[in-house]
């Protein structure tokens, strides 16, 4: 929610969780964890474009009809974006399908994905192996990913390196 961003400081509060109930969101005043209550901080670039983007919804990312997406409309927006991805990042020059050639994104057939399908969960590690790269500590990194722990699957972690 609008409410939850602090532009001029950079920072997003995390202080809800929304779950679908029988496909429809329903917002839940609190995170799953106590360690998911956080304030994450956001790059001077993104703080930017959402003072832009700012609307008089207090949602920051709603439907055509100005509401919560429901799961189908999640979903549909997710593949929209990946196919978007595949076509702007994707090598089809070894592509039999396409003869080598990106397609256009209004093709009538559909284009091939030839970069490999992930989640919106798959950019919270992301995320983080980000901030790994950019020298941030580990107990930085746990909170702003709204970890309980810094253990991995190779044990516990006890420092960036």
């Amino acid at each position: 929610m609008w409410s939850d961003m602090d532009l001029a400081n950079r920072t997003i509060t995390v202080n809800k969780s929304v779950e679908m109930i029988h496909g429809k969101p329903v917002v839940k005043n609190a995170t799953k964890t106590v360690a998911g209550m956080r304030t994450v901080h956001i790059p001077q670039l993104l703080a930017d474009f959402l003072k832009k983007e700012k609307k008089t919804s207090l949602l920051v990312c709603t439907s055509a009809k100005n509401e919560m997406f429901t799961h189908s409309a999640w979903k549909c927006l997710w593949e929209s974006y990946l196919t978007d991805l595949n076509l702007k990042y994707g090598d089809f020059s070894n592509c039999i399908e396409t003869r080598g050639e990106a397609p256009a994104k209004y093709a009538p057939r559909k284009a091939p994905f030839v970069i490999p399908k992930f989640t919106a969960h798959w950019l919270r590690h992301t995320f983080i192996t980000l901030m790994y790269f950019a020298g941030v500590d580990i107990l930085t990194a746990k909170e702003q990913a709204g970890h309980k722990r810094y253990k991995s699957n190779y044990g516990d972690l006890h420092a960036f390196r």
